[in-house]
């Protein structure tokens, strides 16, 4: 047998598309290609994109620490009322720094800052 009598066998990579198998493909590329960059546009910049992410995270942030802030701020207030309940001293000092208040035989005198 000699090489005139082998014939080639065309290789199943090496397919030869006809030209418009060509364009199509690279229409279908190129609208994927715009799709995906229209996407990416939108989620960088879109009304809900990056931008609006992080000034939601901010806001969350700062909604986070203002919570904290709050609870041991009643806390607070709610250790204050029991010894305000219990100890009758904290009671009368509350009276005496915030409203003024004296018992019958004292005097309270009231010192102004000069302008």
């Amino acid at each position: 047998m000699s090489d005139k009598d082998v014939q080639p066998r065309p290789s199943p990579y090496l397919r030869l598309l006809p030209p418009a198998a060509h364009l199509a493909r690279s229409t279908a590329t190129l609208v994927l290609a715009v799709a995906a960059v229209l996407l990416l546009l939108v989620t960088l910049f879109g009304s809900n994109g990056l931008g609006e992410y992080y000034k939601l995270r901010t806001q969350h942030d700062q909604m986070a620490a203002e919570r904290e802030r709050l609870q041991s701020e009643t806390e607070q207030l709610k250790e204050m009322l029991a010894s305000l309940r219990s100890d009758p001293f904290a009671l009368e000092k509350l009276a005496r720094e915030r409203y003024n208040m004296r018992r019958q035989e004292e005097h309270v005198i009231l010192l102004r800052p000069e302008p």
